[in-house]
């Protein structure tokens, strides 16, 4: 990162709350896929952040390759035109083997015949399996999480050495082989590591051979509050919507989250309508009691307000008509969705802005 060292933390706060909270999409294109690659898996090692990108479905970015049906790479995130199998967003593969993996090699020793292991274990993901055929051998790392447990299987090849790091609280956590991991064959304890995105790691200096790592409680780590200290809820959560109307291949213009960037020039618009929906989805429950829609033109005739209670929707409010301005109160819930579902409209509906409030 080239900043002064006075300014990382508060770049990387910064850089943190963009991607929980002001702007939650992977919306950067294939230069600057690369650098969002490399910067969280090797610099900021904050594979917790780009698990939440990941997890975004509705926009074009990866998850949305998904939605759509995709096996390959399409040269543009909307996933329309000619191009359907492209190498721009390669650069993914990094994240598994690299990140939540953690298999990498030790810059102070170059050729992989002394290497790193640093699984990430984030987010809701309870197992990964990964390899790297290496010219030594193949390296293995397989972990599974079990509540607040975890096990990592880990193959060092001949001829070769690993700095392994193990998340866990303390070293008194962390069993090889049903004793303690410092007392197993081959395994030297070197320290500890703090770690923003799992909380601490025990690392250990690991000669080849397979182990089984066990630990009894993974580190305990929350996310930070956001910056945003405005009233307008809407700012701090990610957009999602059924359908987007897109232009073209390279702007598709109407993407969801021009219904919470406070321009009421640009919009949210749906690709059908019937049956189409806007929703805002936060990192961390939110508390309201008022919703503001702001739609552009008169076509909705008919929706509900809804919010999620981790099982089902819940009606709120409803209304025949919106418009440029309606407003909706209610007694207080708290949820980690709200959404606008759209029953019925005469042409695509499109909402320049979505915003959600505490209230009076």
């Amino acid at each position: 990162m080239l900043l002064p060292p006075e300014e990382v933390e508060k770049v990387t706060a910064q850089l943190e709350d963009n991607v929980l909270y002001t702007f939650p999409y992977y919306d950067t294109g294939s230069s600057g896929q690369g650098l969002y690659t490399r910067y969280f898996i090797e610099d900021g090692e904050r594979m917790d952040l780009i698990y939440e990108l990941l997890q975004d479905t509705r926009h074009p970015s990866y998850g949305y390759f998904l939605r759509q049906g995709h096996t390959t790479w399409p040269e543009r995130w909307s996933a329309v035109g000619n191009s359907q199998i492209h190498t721009c967003y390669t650069g993914i593969g990094g994240y598994f083997i690299k990140g939540f993996g953690g298999i990498r090699p030790d810059p102070d020793h170059l050729g992989m015949q002394h290497f790193i292991i640093k699984p990430a274990p984030v987010g809701d993901i309870n197992f990964a399996n990964t390899g790297f055929e290496s010219m030594y051998g193949n390296i293995v790392v397989n972990w599974k999480r079990m509540g607040e447990a975890a096990n990592f299987h880990i193959e060092i090849p001949e001829n070769t050495t690993a700095k392994v790091h193990i998340p866990a609280p303390s070293k008194e956590n962390v069993l090889e082989g049903g004793i303690a991991a410092e007392d197993a064959k081959g395994i030297s304890f070197i320290g500890t590591e703090k770690s923003t995105a799992l909380g601490n790691y025990i690392i250990y200096s690991v000669q080849s051979g397979v182990y089984n790592f066990s630990v009894d409680k993974l580190p305990a780590t929350e996310f930070p509050d956001p910056l945003y200290a405005g009233e307008n809820l809407s700012m701090i959560g990610r957009m999602n919507a059924s359908s987007i109307h897109i232009v073209t291949e390279k702007d598709p213009v109407f993407e969801s989250f021009k219904a919470n960037d406070e321009n009421l020039e640009t919009s949210w618009k749906s690709n059908g309508s019937e049956n189409e929906w806007l929703e805002i989805e936060w990192v961390k429950p939110q508390t309201f009691s008022k919703v503001v829609i702001k739609e552009q033109g008169n076509n909705i005739h008919h929706y509900l307000l809804q919010y999620w209670d981790r099982k089902e929707w819940h009606q709120l409010a409803e209304g025949s008509n919106c418009g440029a301005l309606k407003e909706h109160t209610f007694d207080p819930v708290s949820t980690t969705k709200c959404r606008l579902f759209i029953e019925k409209s005469s042409d695509k509906p499109a909402i320049s802005e979505f915003e959600i409030y505490v209230g009076k």
